[in-house]
């Protein structure tokens, strides 16, 4: 396809444009790589199980509701 240009001369459609979200792309791929870089830490710090990042840990490590001393106190009480 061919436009005309503002001096009544023809120019490609795809010359007139260029690419504009190479930054926004850049932005967007590295803030990806951040989430699973924090990701893979956490998992790295739990000790690969999950249950630790949403479950109560007591003062002694154990996750409650998870560990077999605190298996049927699935729930955490935090003093103020």
């Amino acid at each position: 396809r061919v436009a005309t240009h503002e001096d009544g001369g023809e120019v490609s459609l795809k010359h007139r444009h260029s690419c504009t979200d190479c930054l926004c792309c850049v932005v967007f791929l590295a803030a990806l790589t951040a989430f699973g870089g924090l990701f893979a830490f956490a998992v790295e710090q739990t000790g690969g199980s999950i249950s630790r990042l949403f479950h109560g840990i007591d003062s002694q490590g154990r996750v409650c509701g998870v560990d077999g001393d605190v298996l049927h106190k699935p729930l955490l009480f935090w003093c103020i």
